[in-house]
């Protein structure tokens, strides 16, 4: 038995570039989402504001972490 590597089936690339795609998407989205609750905060109160861009940061982190492991 040699130890020859064989190529990825087809399906695992192509299902695998689509999660990629669609993490990018969601990470779009949710900075999208971050920077509108951000600018309505920081009208009302700046400290506020803070806390939720660090949210949506740590958010997306545990997104990409899920999806990669």
């Amino acid at each position: 038995m040699s130890n020859r590597t064989y190529p990825k089936p087809r399906c695992l690339i192509i299902c695998r570039t689509v999660l990629k795609i669609r993490l990018k998407e969601e990470r779009i989205r949710t900075r999208l989402r971050d920077q509108t609750e951000f600018a309505n905060l920081t009208s009302l109160n700046p400290l506020n504001s803070l806390k939720t861009l660090n949210a949506g940061k740590n958010r997306e982190k545990a997104t990409s972490q899920l999806l990669f492991k």
